[in-house]
């Protein structure tokens, strides 16, 4: 009975690592990482949960409502900082000529509708884009490069969307299913980073357990290498998200860089210099 009661003591002081806890120690202090490897599952989840919430708000959250908060937000960057137009009888005016190159976003984007119409012999080729969008008065082609070199055109006609009328007023009075759509686009994002961080761990944990069995020490249970996946890579993901937040290809690559190292280095510490009990 003592030593069940030992026991007891000792799980519930297990069990009292807080949050902000295991966090200091899945970045900073690998020699602990015992203490992370005797909590419940339901510990690790609601950890994990928190790191795939904090990453998303990094990468997605920050930069996406930084940008609109500093234009004023989504109703004064439609009405103020977006040119006039107007679709309305089948034709579409826009008050400047708008010309987008960018092999970043691998998108080429002319809108002149001082053109009454317009086509792809109208304009110089783009073959090093994968989609390209050409808007005149009276019509728009989107055409998508990646089936091959011709690419996959599509022709859009304004007159066929009969009386439809939309300006810059009429588009503002949409501002909250905007926001709506950024907030499904956010949840698509978190479901993003579960599923690479989940992905990832397992690769990291996988190659560890195979380096484990060519040393002389006894065998690590695959499920327990991965748990200590699980945690090692939070360092790694959150910089890299803050990487991605400030931008830059440089940065982003370091980021990157500095995820795949740090992660592997904690769990050399933990797994393949016995930190952790077997």
């Amino acid at each position: 009975m003592f030593q069940q009661d030992e026991n007891q003591v000792e799980r519930n002081k297990k069990e009292k690592v807080g949050l902000s806890e295991r966090f200091m120690i899945a970045m900073f202090s690998p020699r602990e990482y015992g203490k992370l490897l005797d909590l419940s599952i339901g510990k690790l989840i609601s950890f994990l949960v928190c790191v795939f919430l904090l990453v998303s708000v990094i990468q997605y959250a920050i930069p996406i409502s930084g940008a609109i908060a500093g234009m004023g937000g989504l109703r004064n960057i439609i009405l103020q900082k977006i040119p006039d137009f107007e679709l309305k009888d089948g034709q579409f005016t826009y008050d400047d000529r708008l010309e987008i190159d960018s092999e970043e976003l691998g998108a080429y984007v002319l809108i002149d509708t001082s053109l009454e119409s317009i086509s792809e012999s109208d304009i110089e080729a783009h073959h090093d884009v994968v989609q390209e969008y050409l808007v005149s008065k009276t019509n728009m082609i989107i055409t998508n490069f990646v089936g091959g070199k011709e690419g996959l055109r599509q022709e859009y006609k304004f007159s066929d969307l009969g009386s439809m009328h939309l300006n810059n007023e009429i588009l503002a009075q949409y501002t909250p299913m905007f926001y709506g759509m950024m907030l499904v686009g956010f949840v698509m994002s978190y479901f993003g980073v579960v599923i690479r961080y989940l992905a990832s761990a397992l690769a990291y944990a996988a190659f560890i357990y195979f380096m484990t069995k060519m040393l002389p020490q006894p065998e690590v249970s695959f499920g327990r290498i991965y748990t200590v996946a699980l945690y090692a890579k939070t360092i790694g993901a959150v910089v890299a998200a803050i990487t991605i937040c400030v931008g830059g290809e440089v940065l982003v690559l370091a980021g990157d860089t500095f995820a795949v190292f740090v992660t592997m280095f904690i769990m050399n510490k933990v797994c393949l210099r016995r930190v952790m009990q077997v």
